[in-house]
């Protein structure tokens, strides 16, 4: 119900001539994310970014753009530059640490994701994913007490993996 509130009200806004411009690029980016047109996004962002260079969205959404490219250094430096932006785009920082661990920097993605869990302890991609961290440094416990967490708070993680380090 709540999506469908704030789509209505985008469109108010959208309809009565409330939208910025840097509003207006935004919704563009995320229609053509949604429709993998990855190209064309990034140059509305490019766009963006020229215009409002200390947005930090737009620097987000290009790195998760260029995540889904298989770009990963390239994802890493503007997740970088996202939270240079912003050091509390959460996030930004969980992406940075899902860059680091495709990358197998296990140590880097860590301490992402613990930033990002000490911002906001309850994130449930940064709960799954310091679990995963945990998993290739060997440190079960853990492993567990994240997935653990997770789970009380509504998280998904199938059941197979839970139970293989977790029982």
């Amino acid at each position: 119900m709540p999506r469908i509130i704030i789509l209505s009200c985008t469109l108010f806004f959208y309809a009565s001539g409330l939208l910025s411009a840097q509003e207006e690029l935004l919704d563009e980016v995320y229609d053509l994310y949604l429709k993998a047109e990855y190209e064309s996004a990034i140059a509305y962002i490019d766009q963006g970014m020229k215009a409002y260079p200390q947005e930090a969205e737009f620097h987000y959404m290009k790195g998760i753009i260029l995540l889904e490219m298989k770009q990963k250094n390239k994802a890493t430096e503007y997740f970088k530059s996202t939270l240079e932006l912003d050091p509390y785009f959460t996030d930004a920082r969980v992406e940075l640490g899902t860059s680091y661990f495709l990358a197998h920097q296990f140590e880097a993605a860590k301490e992402q994701y613990l930033i990002a869990l000490k911002q906001e302890p309850e994130h449930i991609e940064a709960l799954m994913n310091i679990g995963t961290v945990y998993i290739e440094l060997e440190n079960y416990e853990k492993a567990c007490e994240s997935w653990t967490k997770l789970e009380s708070l509504g998280g998904f993680l199938p059941q197979e993996i839970f139970n293989e380090y977790c029982k």
